[in-house]
């Protein structure tokens, strides 16, 4: 299997699992009545993408991966809330810019990565208010203007500061310990790993479009 391919199927997998896990936690927090639910969605993101950007560690995949669970979020809804089909697309970008920076400086202490995905929440959190209330102009957020900004930063981004410190740590570990498996499974059973790569994400996308309704 040549890396194009590989590359394909991971934006493909992953992108699905990020959005059937979001389909679920959405579902579930609702029945529960659970409440702010971003910092668990995005605890949910870094854990994916984490886990991705170790088996594919080119530059690049974690905003493609983003780009495509925005997609599965943008067909999947019963209804169109931009909002959240471009938070996903904040959440991805960002994180991209975040393990591209600490790939460069080769960060692999449990803490430096913690603290990377700190200040990358915060960011994420800014960058989607600031887009939503002086860009997009939702009404929901120009409503209400920069200090509806400053308490999501600092209140959801900081629920989503602290679970991201460890999810992001178990996204990186268990991106280390499937590494193997997906590097031998996409050279000695391409075949396979690639059919199971295609019903595993039609899984996600069949589960996200019960679960949203």
């Amino acid at each position: 299997m040549n890396d194009k391919k590989k590359l394909l199927l991971g934006i493909i997998l992953f992108g699905s699992l990020w959005g059937g896990l979001e389909a679920f936690g959405i579902r579930l927090m609702d029945s529960l009545s659970f409440s702010p639910k971003s910092p668990i969605l995005a605890a949910t993101g870094i854990l994916i993408l984490g886990m991705a950007r170790v088996i594919f560690p080119r530059m690049g995949t974690t905003f493609l991966i983003g780009l495509f669970a925005a997609g599965f979020k943008f067909l999947t809804l019963p209804q169109i809330f931009m909002c959240q089909v471009e938070a996903v697309i904040v959440q991805g970008l960002v994180l991209e810019v975040a393990f591209s920076y600490a790939q460069s400086l080769k960060v692999s202490r449990w803490f430096s990565l913690g603290f990377v995905s700190i200040l990358s929440m915060y960011l994420n959190y800014f960058v989607f208010a600031i887009l939503q209330t002086y860009i997009v102009l939702n009404p929901y957020w120009a409503e209400q203007g920069f200090s509806k900004v400053l308490s999501y930063t600092f209140i959801e981004g900081t629920y989503a500061s602290v679970l991201c410190f460890f999810f992001v740590n178990l996204g990186f570990a268990l991106g280390k310990y499937l590494t193997p498996a997906f590097n031998q499974w996409q050279v000695i059973k391409a075949k396979t790993y690639g059919i199971a790569s295609l019903v595993v994400s039609l899984g996600c996308w069949i589960s996200g479009f019960m679960l949203y309704r």
